[in-house]
């Protein structure tokens, strides 16, 4: 099975807000942005904390999918960019607050 994904599919997130907000706010807290900042420092620590919560809930997000584990290895790479260009759009302020608010 072979899934392409349009333009408006590529909207996935905004889509499921709702649903995958509960996954969001608890990677936000999981991934404790002061142990980054400790660790790796203001800046490298905040570009860690982003990549790691992003990371996980595209995971998440890709379980979700229908069908998933019969995607090509092209095809999961492809769809995994997708969704991590747009939780880029739609989360990084909201990670960015987190990050600084907490480290």
């Amino acid at each position: 099975m072979v899934i392409i994904l349009t333009e408006s599919q590529y909207n996935y997130i905004k889509r499921r807000y709702l649903q995958i907000l509960p996954i969001f706010e608890r990677e936000l807290e999981d991934q404790v942005p002061a142990w980054y900042n400790n660790k790796f420092g203001k800046n490298e620590g905040f570009e860690r904390y982003y990549d790691t919560v992003k990371d996980s809930v595209v995971e998440f997000i890709m379980y979700d999918i229908p069908n998933f584990y019969d995607l090509g290895d092209e095809n999961e790479v492809e769809v995994s960019k997708k969704l991590s260009k747009e939780f880029d759009l739609i989360f990084f302020d909201e990670v960015r607050r987190y990050y600084e608010e907490n480290r």
